[in-house]
């Protein structure tokens, strides 16, 4: 009986040992601290976070090698992340009760992606000051609270960035020093948003998306921006009445400019300086525009795609206050500059549905 207990007993600590040694493997690597980064399996792992348990586990730990995801409504703080600096893969805080991000502080290095989304009661990142590095995308949605970014004061440059859903988001200063962003930016559907503070060192930029922002009001922090290497789309957001901001764009290379269903939108005479447009020209359902500007226009749907790819438009149309006039003349504008690409890369050509007889 007594060899029984002792088997049982060994056994146990077996175990024990075991989870102890793969929990180091997932964290550290397999050679420890020093794990080469041609390990596979260390940068593919991921350690999941669901109660202060496995949050201790990480306790001293300054790199995981790889994606940390904290997903749970058990946490008050994450204190015990205070030696982390580098998460080589993906860092997920998501579905939290956490009210500030407080044990982030010595934080740098995001391998991959970030994601901060669905956090109700979070109230702040300033305890993500020291972040001057995210590989991939930085994803923050759905946190009701946040009202602005201070505490990313330290990135300078994103790949991708998508902003949505932050129904207390009023601006985004602590952008201040983001110059580039060099995929996709996205910003849609945070109600409270009165303006783009925040971004105006913002000089480089690939794809620009701004969407269902009702409270928006100005883009005057995008006046850094003189030229979109992708597309611009600027559509449902009911309270912008100008494109003040806009005034240096002068070229948006390989893209679509798209200006659709912006109730509140009287005048586009800030694209003033906006000569090429790559792909397509759409303006469309933008109830209250009585002006087009867009004197400098001389070049759409240029770059050359081939024909199955391509279906480039110049829409014009369902802008009940816009002389239909002025559309027929910024169409004739571009036509006598020689500007409309080939015609097999178009689709259509349309002027249509907007005030007639004016």
């Amino acid at each position: 009986m007594r060899d029984l207990i002792n088997l049982k007993t060994d056994w146990n600590i077996y175990k024990f040992i075991l989870i102890i040694t793969l929990t180091a493997f997932v964290l550290f690597g397999c050679g420890g601290g020093s794990s080469s980064s041609s390990d596979s399996n260390t940068e593919n792992s991921t350690y999941r976070v669901h109660d202060e348990i496995d949050l201790d586990a990480l306790i001293g730990v300054k790199t995981v090698y790889g994606d940390l995801v904290i997903q749970s409504s058990n946490l008050n703080n994450l204190n015990a992340l205070e030696s982390l600096e580098t998460v080589r893969g993906s860092l997920y805080i998501s579905d939290t009760n956490l009210t500030s991000l407080k044990g982030l502080e010595n934080l740098s290095t995001v391998g991959k992606d970030l994601y901060i989304q669905r956090n109700d009661n979070l109230t702040s990142l300033e305890s993500l000051r020291n972040l001057r590095s995210v590989a991939n995308q930085v994803f923050i949605q759905s946190n009701k609270l946040i009202e602005n970014f201070a505490g990313l004061e330290s990135l300078s440059s994103i790949n991708e960035l998508y902003i949505g859903l932050n129904n207390s988001l009023v601006n985004l200063t602590g952008l201040e020093n983001l110059n580039s962003v060099q995929s996709f930016f996205t910003i849609q559907d945070n109600y409270s948003l009165t303006s783009l503070d925040g971004l105006e060192g913002l000089t480089k930029i690939r794809y620009l998306s701004l969407s269902g922002n009702g409270a928006l009001s100005s883009i005057k922090s995008l006046k850094n921006i003189g030229s979109i290497d992708g597309g611009l789309a600027i559509s449902e957001n009911d309270s912008l009445t100008t494109l003040e901001g806009l005034e240096s764009l002068a070229t948006i290379k390989e893209g679509d400019l798209k200006i659709i269903d912006n109730s509140a939108i009287i005048s586009l005479t800030c694209l003033k300086n906006l000569s090429t447009i790559g792909r397509s020209l759409i303006i469309s359902s933008n109830s209250s525009l009585t002006e087009l500007g867009l004197e400098g226009l001389n070049s759409v749907g240029n770059l050359i795609l081939p024909a199955n790819v391509a279906h480039y438009q110049f829409q014009i149309s369902n802008n009940n206050d816009l002389c239909t006039s002025q559309a027929e003349d910024l169409k004739f504008q571009i036509h006598d500059a020689g500007g409309f690409g080939p015609s097999y890369l178009f689709h259509e050509k349309t002027v249509s549905d907007n005030k007639p007889d004016c």
